[in-house]
């Protein structure tokens, strides 16, 4: 975000601004909370991110090798999360449109090659790698087709529902924008709005991200997170004029207040994380499931489950995750692991014996020797 932010105001008074449309991106809510769930989103918004800023460095230094790296970065983002992460194909057409720069041949090569490259390198790799062109045809079939003929995990009735869903995302930066305009009338302080065509070029991108997600009615508002970078950083090119003129109008008195404020809010966070460190506040019930079953069951085992149990993702992640432990339904393991409420099949009794009753909601066997 800042390196596109300084490549389109390179040479400008807002070169150094980038931190307002990276703030105004964390606080983003459906951003936040893609991160603390580590969603594929975030890993495809990094490439589709360095896919648009490498079409931006080679316009800018006339460079045609970063064009390899912007098609590496969205083939990158394919391997991700499929055909969402393709929209940068269109960044250079988009540039040449908004700019007007109808003129320049080199730029039309630029853009012909920035589509065909990404297109020409996953081509390449689908004939190369067998394991990627069963991923992929399977994808096809089982997630993108199902999804665009509404035959999977149909979460709307309308398609233009996640419009709202982007506006309520951008209700902070929108909100902002908002008070700063009002506050410069009430100042008598005219508001000039300038950055047009940079704006509109970050819009566009914003929309060749989020509208093609309109076709399907399978549609969650964490798909919009590749997106929002680009309508942060669009509405950051009106919200940045007005910050920076608004600040001249505030007194130094009051510039020092704003600077012990913020000081003390960081030490106050920075407490705060320290004191919290290590305190499990989410999903205690399963911690201690989790740590019961470690205590007989070793690393890198696989345990027998009844399906009840396997269909607990969250469960099977953290024993994943911390003890690289696996849950099986279908093949009799050493250990097994069973609902407490439920008794056991009458097959399975003499080959296992209890060894933990401790857990809450579950009981761990053993298979006899």
């Amino acid at each position: 975000i800042l390196l596109i932010w300084n490549q389109m105001f390179k040479n400008t008074e807002y070169k150094n601004w980038g931190w307002v449309p990276l703030l105004l991106w964390i606080i983003t809510p459906i951003v936040n909370w893609s991160f603390k769930n580590n969603l594929l989103e975030n890993t495809l918004s990094v490439f589709t991110l360095f896919a648009v800023f490498f079409q931006i460095l080679s316009i800018r230094k006339n460079n045609y090798i970063l064009l390899i790296l912007a098609s590496l970065s969205i083939v990158l983002g394919f391997l991700s999360k499929g055909f969402v992460a393709l929209f940068p194909l269109i960044t250079i057409w988009i540039y040449i449109i908004v700019f007007k720069e109808f003129k320049k041949l080199k730029l039309f090569f630029s853009a012909i090659s920035s589509t065909i490259l990404p297109i020409l390198f996953l081509i390449i790799l689908y004939f190369l790698s067998p394991g990627f062109q069963n991923n992929f045809d399977h994808y096809l079939s089982q997630q993108l087709f199902p999804a665009i003929q509404n035959q999977r995990e149909i979460t709307t009735h309308f398609h233009a529902s996640l419009v709202l869903q982007l506006l309520i995302q951008l209700i902070i930066p929108i909100l902002i924008l908002s008070i700063l305009i009002v506050f410069r009338y009430i100042k008598k302080e005219k508001v000039i709005f300038g950055n047009h065509k940079i704006a509109l070029f970050f819009v566009l991108i914003a929309l060749s991200a989020s509208l093609p997600l309109l076709i399907t009615l399978k549609q969650r508002t964490f798909y919009l997170v590749p997106s929002i970078p680009f309508f942060i950083l669009a509405l950051s090119c009106f919200v940045i004029p007005i910050v920076k003129s608004t600040l001249l109008l505030i007194s130094i008195k009051m510039h020092h207040w704003i600077q012990w404020i913020s000081i003390l809010l960081i030490v106050i966070t920075l407490s705060f994380s320290i004191i919290q460190f290590g305190e499990i506040k989410r999903d205690r019930k399963i911690f201690h499931e989790m740590k019961e079953i470690s205590r007989f069951v070793p690393e890198n085992e696989n345990i027998f489950t009844h399906k009840s149990i396997w269909e607990n993702w969250t469960l099977s992640a953290y024993l994943s995750r911390y003890h690289n432990i696996s849950l099986n339904p279908d093949v009799e393991e050493k250990y097994m692991l069973f609902p407490k409420q439920m008794s056991l099949p009458p097959h399975l009794i003499d080959k296992f014996e209890l060894v933990n009753s401790n857990l809450i909601d579950y009981k761990l066997f053993k298979k006899k020797q």
